[in-house]
């Protein structure tokens, strides 16, 4: 009895949460519209992978987890300086000659890079591993060799340094990394350029790329004038798409929560939704925390293909963070669904060469 009676005031207290956190329409209608119209008024648009997205002018970005052909590519400023002391660093390291060797180094090759497109540095090719032994193969035992190397590749361009590297690469295959930085546009003030390529943190490869090849990204974005909200894009080509969409695997997740956690659930929207001929599925829900403040989820997500990069798994996630109704600066709930949809409706291809449902499955590159 006392368990039925704690259900009972919990449920209670979620619907009285609900009631009191998401706005009525009648009240402060015309203060969210300012707010909003203020917000979205001016955007700029970021290319993102192969995708343009327009936020609000205020945003600040940053990209994470760019990859291409199995090589992790990350950006930073710095001066030009700064830069060749961090490269005479990095090799002091892997020669000895510097206070510390890096454990299990040995350097092989080092070679200048320049010349594309103003880019310049240094190919390092180190720390070579070999494995050996035996498998299963059946009913018999066979024995395998597996052998690798750590590339990386240290760049420079105007104030903007890129570094490109892998743990563990196919020595045959070295040679990928020189041809991928010649592709290289260094893009420090994040425009969208005018040629097909995949969109990086302050910079874009240029085409062909082929799907086999993998490329990747994510982008995040917060507003400072409204700290509550995040927004994530996350981009991935040359995968397999997920047995099950979003609103399966969201299913599934939810009812294996107790029963009085999924009443503090509310779902606002749960269906498919297709943007700019990108076909996806649309969750948007609203949950009750324990400090009955309310945090507003918002995820469109399209499952992609493995062999189409025009057709990439794509994330798109928004989340307003629990914050008391009518705190200073806090948007209403109503306002970051108008936030969402502005956002959202904005998502399309880049430079799609035709219709998106009229491009065939392309054997390598479009």
């Amino acid at each position: 009895m006392r368990r039925l009676y704690s259900v009972a005031v919990t449920l209670a207290v979620a619907g009285i949460a609900f009631a009191a956190l998401v706005p009525n329409p009648s009240i402060g209608i015309e203060r969210e519209k300012r707010v909003l119209t203020r917000l979205t008024a001016t955007m700029k648009t970021v290319c993102v992978g192969r995708i343009l997205i327009d936020i609000p002018a205020e945003a600040q970005i940053e990209f994470a987890r760019s990859n291409i052909d199995g090589f992790d590519i990350s950006a930073l400023y710095e001066t030009k300086t700064e830069f060749d002391e961090r490269l005479a660093g990095r090799i002091a390291n892997l020669t000895g000659t510097d206070a510390v060797l890096e454990k299990g180094s040995t350097l092989e090759q080092v070679e200048e890079m320049g010349g594309a497109n103003g880019v310049t540095g240094k190919l390092i090719v180190h720390s070579r591993r070999v494995t050996e032994g035996t498998r299963a193969r059946g009913l018999e035992l066979e024995r395998f060799r597996n052998e690798g190397v750590a590339v990386e590749a240290l760049l420079h361009f105007e104030g903007v340094s890129f570094d490109f590297g892998a743990e563990y690469y196919d020595p045959d295959q070295v040679g990928n990394l020189p041809a991928l930085i010649a592709k290289l546009v260094p893009n420090p003030g994040f425009s969208v350029p005018d040629e097909p390529g995949f969109c990086i943190d302050r910079a874009y490869v240029r085409d062909p790329l082929r799907a086999e090849q993998g490329e990747q990204t994510t982008m995040f974005v917060r507003l400072p004038s409204h700290p509550e909200i995040e927004l994530m894009l996350i981009l991935s080509a040359g995968t397999k798409p997920d047995s099950e969409g979003l609103l399966a695997r969201s299913a599934a997740a939810e009812s294996r929560l107790p029963f009085v956690d999924r009443m503090r659930i509310k779902k606002v929207r749960a269906a498919p939704r297709e943007i700019a001929g990108l076909v996806g599925e649309e969750l948007v829900r609203q949950s009750i925390e324990e400090n009955q403040s309310m945090t507003s989820s918002f995820w469109w997500e399209v499952n992609g293909s493995e062999d189409n990069v025009l057709y990439p798994h794509l994330v798109l996630r928004m989340v307003k963070k629990g914050e008391i109704a009518g705190a200073p600066g806090s948007l209403s709930a109503d306002a970051a669904v108008g936030l969402w949809d502005k956002i959202s409706s904005s998502v399309r291809l880049r430079i799609p060469a035709k219709p998106l449902r009229d491009l065939e499955k392309p054997h390598g590159q479009f």
